[in-house]
């Protein structure tokens, strides 16, 4: 992927490294989507800066008609979940553009990672064998690797497609 550089003085190093971690923005990202933003047909916002835990949170007053309240008890029934729960799950989702995990699609992603990790670790054994010309059973051991890398990518897709249907409402 192509990188950019751009040269500035320190004062605006400076101010422009305040103002993202005063609003819990990552420098390089915020600039990509800015440049995204501006080059777009489309004008698409920024992305908003997610809730920090320290921050004070407030109390919304909701209305909504009794088919979306059923269709909310429904969702958070399947899911173990609350209609609290669920609604701030669905704000944020929508606010920041990205997948949000509820606790057993997280342990699943970390244990899908261990597992990759472990692939990562039985790749470089092989590699090292191969280099040092030992090649015994090299073909049944990548069939494996293969199988294994598969099935992690499956793991981490099923886990996103889930977490992106999850929070659209369908009218």
């Amino acid at each position: 992927m192509p990188n950019l550089n751009v040269r500035m003085g320190d004062e605006i190093h400076a101010a422009w490294m305040d103002y993202c971690t005063e609003r819990g923005l990552v420098s390089a990202v915020t600039i990509r989507e800015y440049i995204e933003y501006l080059i777009s047909e489309q004008e698409k916002p920024l992305r908003p800066k997610i809730l920090r835990t320290n921050q004070k949170k407030r109390k919304v007053e909701l209305w909504l008609t009794e088919s979306e309240i059923e269709d909310i008890h429904l969702r958070t029934t399947l899911n173990s979940g609350t209609r609290a729960g669920w609604i701030i799950k669905v704000v944020r989702a929508a606010l920041s553009r990205q997948p949000v995990f509820d606790d057993a699609e997280t342990k699943a992603l970390l244990e899908s990672t261990v597992a990759l990790n472990a692939i990562g670790k039985n790749l470089n054994q092989i590699a090292r064998s191969l280099n040092k010309h030992e090649m015994p059973d090299r073909a049944v051991k990548f069939t494996q690797l293969v199988k294994d890398i598969d099935s992690h990518t499956d793991t981490v897709q099923a886990l996103i497609d889930i977490s992106r249907t999850r929070w659209k409402i369908s009218a």
